[in-house]
């Protein structure tokens, strides 16, 4: 499933997203991990990384070194074998190339599990983004 919430700043979009989390949070067995995508989404996506021990055999440093697709595809693997996870997506900017890039790469791969996006623009659709 993949669902946004859009609205202006500072409705509370980032509070939905929060309180969906703690309700729900018990039936995600695998994962619940934060993305705050208005800076680098990429950091929080290395602590994912390695929180999850979804690391090469060169660790951490190597995963860094190893560009934005290759590391898409080191959690996509992860993705492919785990179902019940929920990733949040929190204020989505798509004037930020890198974190609109990182964002819908994800998105248009994940096939199980959740995936929540908290963004100010209204023309994104995750309906439109088809599993790769």
């Amino acid at each position: 499933m993949r669902q946004t919430i859009t609205g202006l700043g500072g409705v509370g979009k980032t509070q939905i997203a929060t309180e969906y989390a703690y309700r729900f949070g018990s039936e995600y067995e695998d994962a619940i991990w934060w993305i705050n995508a208005e800076k680098s989404p990429m950091e929080d996506l290395f602590e994912f990384v390695e929180r999850f021990n979804i690391l090469v055999s060169d660790g951490i440093d190597a995963e860094r070194q190893m560009g934005d697709d290759g590391f898409i595809r080191t959690l996509n693997a992860w993705f492919e074998n785990h179902s019940s996870f929920l990733l949040i997506f929190d204020n989505v900017d798509f004037d930020n190339a890198e974190a609109s890039k990182i964002a819908i790469d994800l998105v248009s791969r994940v096939r199980a599990g959740h995936v929540l996006i908290t963004t100010c623009c209204r023309k994104l659709n995750l309906s439109n983004i088809n599993p790769k």
